[in-house]
C-alpha cells in the first residue's frame, strides 16, 4: 500500500479552504448529555487540527477534554503552533499510547484508509474506548463514486484508492466483528464543481492522491484540467461520503 508523507505537504495543507469547511460534530452534544455533562473526545490522525479547532468553537462552554493524535510530527506542530485548548500527541494508530477505556469518543476524519492493518488500527481504538463510547469515521466513500473528477483526470489514483479503502461492507463487518454496533451512511453528491477551484487545489497538491501518482500522470491531469477549462466553467461528477458510526458494546 503507497503512503502519503505528509511531513512534505505539511507547509500547504491548511492553504486548501476545504480542509477549514469543518460542520459542528453532532454526536458530540448527544454524547456529552448522556455522559454526565463532561466527556473525553480523541480526534485520531488528527492532521493540523482542524477537526479539534472547529469543535472547541462550537463546544466552547462544554467541559470537553480534547485529544489529537498523529503519526506525522510537521502535521502536529502545526496543531500545536496553533494553541488550542487540547492535548497533541505523536502517535501511531496501531499502537496507541493511551491506557485502556481512555476515551468517550474517538473521530477518525478523512484518514482510515492511511492506516495499513486496519484491522489492528480498530482493535486498538476498541481498547482505548470506554463502554458505550463511540467511534465516528467521516471519510470518501471510494466504491461509491462512479464520477469522480479526481479519478477521471488523474485515473492512475484509482487503483491506488482500490488498495487503499476497504470497501463499504468489509468495513462495517471489520467494526462489528470488534464489538462495536454499527450504522453507516453513505451519501452521494452530484454537483458541478467550477474549474477555478478545480484547478487551485490541484495545484497545492495536499490531496493524498496527487502526491502518491508520478510526476508525469500529475502533469497531465494538469494540463487536461487546464485545456478544459477553457472550454467550461464547471466540470459535473460525484463525490460520495460515508458517515459512520460504532458504538462499543
Amino acid at each position: 500500500m503507497k503512503k502519503t508523507d505528509y511531513s512534505k505537504i505539511a507547509d500547504r495543507y491548511d492553504k486548501n479552504e476545504i480542509r477549514h469547511r469543518i460542520p459542528k460534530d453532532i454526536l458530540i452534544k448527544e454524547l456529552y448529555t448522556n455522559n454526565g455533562n463532561s466527556l473525553d473526545v480523541l480526534d485520531l490522525a488528527c492532521g493540523t487540527g482542524n477537526y479539534i479547532e472547529k469543535q472547541i468553537q462550537y463546544y466552547r462552554d462544554y467541559n470537553i477534554h480534547w485529544t489529537g493524535a498523529d503519526l506525522c510530527k510537521e502535521m502536529l506542530q502545526k496543531a500545536i503552533n496553533k494553541n488550542l485548548k487540547a492535548a497533541f500527541i505523536h502517535a501511531d494508530a496501531h499502537n496507541l499510547p493511551f491506557e485502556q477505556e481512555t476515551f468517550d469518543y474517538v473521530k477518525v476524519n478523512c484518514a482510515i484508509h492511511h492506516f495499513e492493518d486496519k484491522k489492528k488500527a480498530v482493535s486498538e481504538i476498541a481498547r482505548i474506548l470506554r463502554r458505550n463510547g463511540v467511534l465516528s469515521i467521516f471519510n470518501i466513500c471510494h466504491d461509491y463514486m462512479k464520477k469522480s473528477w479526481v479519478y477521471d483526470y488523474f485515473p492512475g489514483s484509482i487503483a491506488i484508492d482500490k488498495e487503499r479503502f476497504l470497501a463499504t461492507d468489509t468495513l462495517y463487518h471489520l467494526f462489528k466483528n470488534s464489538g462495536f454496533h454499527v450504522t453507516a451512511c453513505v451519501s452521494v453528491v452530484i454537483k458541478e464543481f467550477p474549474y477555478d477551484g478545480l484547478i487551485k487545489e490541484v495545484r497545492n497538491r495536499d490531496m493524498s492522491q496527487l502526491t502518491l501518482i508520478s510526476e508525469q500522470e500529475y502533469q497531465a491531469g494538469l494540463d487536461r484540467l487546464l485545456l478544459d477549462s477553457k472550454e467550461k466553467e464547471v466540470y459535473t461528477g460525484d463525490f460520495a461520503f460515508l458517515d459512520f458510526a460504532g458504538k462499543k458494546t
